[in-house]
């Protein structure tokens, strides 16, 4: 039965291959937020400079086109 009910609705989803990749290279090259020095691993965000809409495959897995910041 492929019906949906009134509880449940059907989903595309885009998800970003290579960003957990993206984040570890980061916090091996430099593991601290580049804004305060928060070095806990569990506040660090992996971010882009140029962002990721905007970038191709290759800058979008580019370590020198990211930095940490924290959500702390």
């Amino acid at each position: 039965n492929d019906e949906l009910t009134t509880t449940e609705k059907e989903q595309l989803v885009k998800s970003r291959i290579g960003q957990s990749n993206f984040k570890e290279g980061l916090i091996k090259r430099e593991c601290k937020c580049s804004l305060c020095g928060v070095a806990d691993k569990r506040f660090l965000i992996a971010s882009h400079i140029k962002p990721w809409r905007d970038s191709d495959n290759k800058e979008r897995l580019d370590l020198d086109n990211g930095f940490l910041f924290c959500g702390y």
